[in-house]
């Protein structure tokens, strides 16, 4: 198991010669969009002009495997070591305790998600948005590897500083609005 940066992997899995070849100029801008991107424009633009977030989508959608969840949260996604191995769950009684709240389906990751090796959980489309923590959709049979993922995600995923400004500004407002 092995995590890639967007840059690693378009210098190591882009190539034509890689899992997920892309031509130089389209994955320069999958780079650029990966690191920021134009949510509301449906066209890719160069220039001044943000790059649209779709070339993202349209590239892990083309090379990766998308597990069946979705944003109304009745899914429920297990990565266990037997089930993928053999077919046969390690800890099936704590996935079916963690999926059981809600009455979630279990959705295993199996060898069927192995071929392409990208997982792309499209957390920002609907339908499948995700409405709630992806910890909250998740289960790790193995609690080391669940926390190592977990841990990967709580420190590459944030949001941009400009945002938390803003937020920032929003809940002093409201609390000199209250006093």
């Amino acid at each position: 198991e092995e995590f890639v940066m967007t840059e690693g992997l378009r210098d190591r899995e882009g190539q034509p010669q890689g899992q997920f070849p892309a031509d130089k100029e389209e994955f320069d801008h999958l780079v650029k969009a990966a690191k920021e991107c134009n949510k509301s424009s449906h066209t890719p633009k160069v220039g001044d002009t943000l790059i649209s977030c779709d070339i993202v989508h349209a590239y892990l959608s083309k090379h990766g495997t998308t597990p069946e969840i979705t944003a109304s949260h009745h899914q429920c996604l297990i990565f266990d070591k037997g089930m993928f191995d053999t077919g046969k769950p390690d800890d099936e009684k704590g996935a079916s305790e963690f999926c059981g709240s809600g009455n979630r389906k279990m959705v295993y990751v199996t060898k069927d998600f192995d071929e392409p090796q990208l997982l792309y959980i499209q957390a920002g489309k609907s339908p499948t948005r995700m409405l709630g923590h992806y910890y909250g959709y998740m289960y790790f049979s193995d609690v080391a590897e669940g926390n190592y993922y977990k841990r990967l995600v709580r420190d590459l995923l944030h949001y941009r500083p400009e945002i938390n400004c803003a937020a920032g500004k929003i809940i002093k407002a409201l609390q000199d609005e209250g006093k």
